[in-house]
């Protein structure tokens, strides 16, 4: 899998996309992260890019909030300019160590489809960001081990195996669903009454709150 290719495209459409709202839509809050507008979810990407290059962590609530912050004063403009100086060197970077790096890409494509949701875009529904995004599921099998569930078996649609997700014993659970979806799920961005939608060959209940990586949202998604 080509972590530079994908990076890259997600950036280039993320940009372009950016660079063509107007003030009003650059202001518009972004339901999967309703703290941030469109505008600082750009300013975000755009700090993980930076703080990757020079080395920095760039993960926790305190530094993705100065990644934001310290870009709050620039236009939209400045900050793409920014993006589009750091984003080449970042790519050489993945390029050399992608794996390694897997979650910087997966990051970036899941906030690309967070703003294209926020304004109306449909998300991007094919391609290798949203095949690297599914592979986040592997997180979920630690988390149903911490808690003492049985493992689910999750089927993705056009995979060439059922997959396995958990360790304590067989599995109690069949999971099936939209592509998409499942990449949206593992990510955290939706709710638990949506992953509840998903199809399930059983009741999903004790499940639902170990599927995604982060906090989940309260509001439903619907992009």
């Amino acid at each position: 899998m080509d972590f530079a290719q994908i990076y890259n495209e997600s950036r280039v459409r993320l940009t372009e996309l950016a660079r063509g709202l107007d003030p009003d839509r650059l202001a518009t809050i972004v339901p999967a992260c309703p703290a941030w507008t469109v505008q600082d979810t750009v300013a975000h990407v755009t700090g993980i890019a930076a703080d990757v290059l020079e080395g920095i962590p760039a993960s926790g609530s305190d530094r993705t909030a100065e990644q934001v912050t310290s870009r709050r004063d620039k236009t939209i403009t400045e900050v793409c300019d920014e993006w589009r100086e750091l984003g080449p060197k970042l790519e050489e970077l993945l390029a050399k160590v992608g794996k390694n790096l897997a979650l910087v890409v997966m990051d970036l494509w899941t906030h690309e489809q967070d703003v294209r949701g926020a304004v109306g875009m449909k998300g991007v529904r094919d391609g290798d960001g949203l095949e690297l995004t599914l592979k986040s599921a592997i997180g979920v099998g630690p988390r149903l081990d911490a808690v003492g569930l049985p493992p689910i078996a999750l089927t993705i649609p056009g995979a060439p195996k059922v997959f396995t997700l958990g360790t304590m014993g067989e599995p109690a659970i069949d999971l099936t669903g939209d592509r998409y979806e499942l990449a949206r799920t593992f990510m955290a961005r939706r709710t638990l009454s949506q992953m509840a939608q998903l199809d399930w060959s059983g009741d999903p209940a004790a499940y639902l709150p170990h599927l995604g990586a982060f906090e989940l949202p309260t509001t439903d998604l619907v992009e």
